[in-house]
């Protein structure tokens, strides 16, 4: 079985992680509870979704339903990105606008509904 078709389905975020630096500190920007989902499909797509678990809601609750403080707090803890599997960088969509200007290490582990788990860099 080839790479790709093992990775295809939805996977679950074990934890995330970056270094500003390949040898620098590494931090967690979600936080260690960090929670997330990654899905490849079979015809070469990927979606990331990776979420800081104590994000404060919305005052009401419709997604345009926070304050400018609430919707910026929101914005800083999520990030998502889609893009076709061969070519990931730059991503197609990305909440995060500097990923294609800087270059960035991270580590994202996930875990599929089974003990199968993968790291991402």
């Amino acid at each position: 079985m080839m790479l790709r078709d093992a990775l295809v389905g939805t996977w679950t975020l074990v934890s995330y992680t970056e270094r500003s630096l390949p040898d620098g500190p590494v931090t967690y920007p979600h936080g260690p509870d960090a929670l997330g989902l990654i899905m490849y499909t079979p015809d070469g797509h990927m979606s990331a979704q990776i979420m800081t678990h104590s994000r404060p809601p919305y005052d009401r609750p419709v997604a345009s339903g926070g304050t400018a403080e609430e919707s910026a707090a929101a914005a800083t803890g999520y990030l998502a990105t889609a893009a076709r599997t061969r070519s990931t960088y730059p991503p197609a969509t990305s909440t995060t606008t500097s990923w294609c200007r800087y270059c960035r290490t991270g580590s994202a582990t996930y875990k599929s509904g089974t003990a199968n788990s993968m790291v991402s860099s």
